[in-house]
């Protein structure tokens, strides 16, 4: 077992509890005695392997990690002394990192008018994009 102690040591070999305390044979130092109260988190070598793998990800992100996003659709209808329909979308994504942060971003509209007499006309149409590195 891995064994993390709250003053950030890290313990690495079989473990026995006494009444007491607790035991840590490990290979370079004997026995390690500590008490419950002093020890944050235990895992086991496949969970500690797990969690070095993940830090290092973080550490080092290849360019799929680490992305958030969100898409805002919109629609609008009205009716009266003429209809009017507006149709929206946004979508932004961000990656950020302990260096950086990159962003991307899409937003379109478009909006149509038909009076009493069936004449339509278009009256907006609008779409943006962009990208950004800090």
């Amino acid at each position: 077992m891995y064994v993390l102690l709250k003053d950030g040591q890290i313990i690495f070999g079989t473990v026995t509890t006494t009444t007491s305390r607790i035991e840590v044979q490990t290979k370079d130092a004997g026995i390690v005695a500590t008490t419950l109260e002093a020890i944050q988190l235990l895992r086991s070598e496949a969970e500690h392997a797990a969690h070095l793998a993940e830090v290092d990800r973080l550490r080092n992100p290849r360019l799929a990690d680490l992305w958030s996003s969100s898409a805002d659709p919109g629609l609008s209808l009205t009716k009266g002394n003429a209809d009017t329909t507006t149709i929206g979308m946004g979508a932004q994504a961000a990656r950020t990192t302990t260096r950086d942060k990159t962003s991307v971003y899409f937003a379109s509209l478009f909006a149509k008018n038909k009076k009493k007499n069936d004449l339509l006309l278009t009256t907006g149409i609008r779409v943006t994009f962009g990208a950004g590195k800090n």
